[in-house]
């Protein structure tokens, strides 16, 4: 009996402290100064996609290859949110044990591989980052973490890209929110028209950003589905709007893409 006491203490203990590696030191409130960050790479390629988050703004830039134009192009652009929204993503930092997330042990290197990382900081004193990619692989609850802490960055993203939001669509123009030059600066305030051709949307998966975005032949997600976008393609053409979203042309096939699997939504108001 008590070599069985002796294990089981020993068992608790053990069991202790394991649960102790996994408790995070992320405040419980969102502290002041709150900077959070995303970064990506493709390898060799010069293409990257920056997101910063700080106190009130947001700002984004990506350089993405676009092969009917064989050219890398560049998008620019900042928007104000909300102290609510803010605090929204911090939590899902807190909910997700976002500073004890761990990557597995890597079995080799590839070179040239492209990476990704989030990064969250605050008081300019205390600062936690994530790293994932072939060299920095990660899986199991580490990744699920990883994943949910990345869509929730997105997805506030995706409501605040860049004020163009598509309201209206007539023979080739479509009737946007404002825009800017991928160098800053406004090129118009308030509603109006532009080519289809200059203004570019993402794909994104609704639910897990990486997916790929099903095209359906109607406004409708009972619809027959035509084809697949996969998660950061810029380069559908778009040739219509609906409430339920953009009808676009991705290699040769034509369908709707929905309001939730666009980053950078267009105003979605069925009513």
């Amino acid at each position: 009996m008590k070599i069985f006491l002796t294990m089981n203490l020993m068992f608790l203990g053990f069991f202790n402290t394991a649960c102790a590696v996994e408790k995070s030191k992320l405040p419980k409130e969102m502290p002041y100064g709150v900077e959070i960050r995303f970064n990506s790479n493709y390898g060799g390629s010069p293409a990257y996609k920056t997101i910063v988050i700080k106190t009130s703004e947001l700002s984004f830039e990506a350089r993405e290859y676009v092969p009917e134009r064989k050219t890398f192009e560049m998008t620019k652009w900042t928007a104000k949110i909300s102290g609510e929204d803010l605090a929204k993503l911090y939590q899902v930092f807190l909910e997700n044990n976002f500073d004890v997330i761990e990557n597995d042990e890597r079995q080799g290197i590839t070179y040239d591989a492209p990476s990704e990382g989030v990064f969250i900081g605050f008081n300019e004193k205390v600062s936690f980052q994530q790293s994932y990619g072939d060299n920095q692989p990660m899986s199991g609850k580490n990744l699920r973490r990883y994943q949910a802490v990345k869509l929730a960055i997105f997805n506030l993203v995706a409501k605040y890209a860049d004020s163009n939001f598509v309201t209206s669509y007539s023979n080739g123009w479509v009737k946007i929110g404002g825009a800017t030059k991928v160098a800053g600066g406004s090129v118009f305030n308030g509603i109006g028209w532009v080519s289809a051709k200059m203004i570019a949307v993402s794909a994104k998966g609704e639910d897990d950003y990486d997916a790929p975005s099903p095209l359906y032949e109607k406004t409708s997600k009972s619809s027959k589905k035509v084809g697949a976008i996969p998660s950061g393609t810029t380069t559908m053409q778009i040739v219509g709007y609906h409430c339920f979203g953009l009808k676009v042309i991705y290699k040769g096939k034509t369908g709707w893409l929905s309001a939730g699997n666009i980053c950078g939504s267009p105003v979605t108001n069925c009513s």
